[in-house]
């Protein structure tokens, strides 16, 4: 990590980044439905986060084909960060080629959740596991599957193979959310990064202090089981997705967002767009890291 704490003067997180342009004045000044519209974006500061079976190694499915097995999972989460809006949408399938019913039971973080009897020959799982909302110290939620099979013999048997299997796919993740305000520290921010980073550079070449930078921090986020992925910040004439960005009605006809309502990609045409950008929350100037200099 000393490599990554002499970067750190270069490296800033990414919270909320509100332009203070020209128009955003008269707009917070006058009680107005598009200050209104502006003041609710500035306020939204939640991350949302998921991590699935494949993110953590498993990237095989997982069998579970005896007559009585109990498998758990640990999903990472940041330690201490309230959790918000969590769930685990647990995907998978399972065959029957025994005539008695077969029992799934789930439980999270050692609390039962779900209880079925599977009587069908096969079915495919595809079910949405609540998670408490609670900071974790531990730094995981936990979640564990109880696949049962009767097959007559007597309790101090072995445990048998049994005709019944269940199959649970990597694709199986935990989604969540966070506050911005819930970090404090640096060490807080790393530990809430996902598998797959994004490092936000500045487009265009970088100079020689940003290059470093950039380069150190991905061999940092190597180190710690991470893929970093490197992003540009937009610039005027690049062609930005507007996929999943939502102009407020109330923007809607005020430049510079009423450029990107309605559109699924637009070119940039000046600065006071990317600055729209930045308020909308798009994709394009989104990121978990940022190499942060003067370009």
């Amino acid at each position: 990590m000393n490599n990554f704490k002499k970067s750190r003067q270069y490296l800033t997180v990414i919270t909320q980044v509100v332009l203070a342009t020209p128009l955003a004045i008269p707009l917070y000044a006058m009680a107005s439905p598009g200050s209104e519209a502006l003041h609710a974006l500035s306020q939204n500061d939640w991350v949302e986060r998921s991590i699935s079976l494949a993110d953590v190694g498993i990237t095989n499915p997982v069998v579970l084909q005896n007559a009585d097995n109990v498998q758990s999972f640990f999903l990472p989460v940041p330690k201490g960060v309230m959790l918000d809006k969590a769930s685990i949408n647990l995907q998978g399938a399972f065959i029957k080629g025994e005539e008695p019913p077969a029992a799934l039971t789930i439980s999270v973080d050692s609390r039962p959740v779900y209880a079925q009897k599977k009587t069908e020959h096969e079915g495919t799982l595809n079910e949405v596991l609540p998670v408490e909302a609670r900071r974790r110290d531990e730094g995981f939620v936990d979640f564990t599957l109880n696949w049962s099979s009767p097959n007559g013999q007597k309790i101090c048997d072995p445990t048998q193979q049994s005709a019944n299997t269940l199959t649970v796919l990597p694709e199986t993740a935990l989604t969540y959310r966070y506050s911005l305000k819930a970090l404090t520290s640096l060490a807080d921010a790393w530990r809430t990064l996902p598998a797959k980073p994004v490092i936000m550079i500045a487009s265009g070449k970088l100079d020689q202090q940003s290059f470093d930078s950039a380069w150190r921090l991905g061999v940092n986020l190597e180190r710690a089981d991470k893929r970093a992925q490197i992003h540009a910040f937009p610039a005027v004439g690049d062609v930005v997705s507007l996929d999943g960005v939502n102009v407020p009605d109330a923007l809607a006809t005020v430049a510079p967002f009423s450029a990107l309502a309605g559109k699924g990609q637009h070119t940039l045409g000046n600065a006071a767009e990317i600055g729209a950008l930045l308020v909308l929350g798009a994709p394009a100037t989104q990121a978990d890291l940022a190499i942060a200099d003067t370009a």
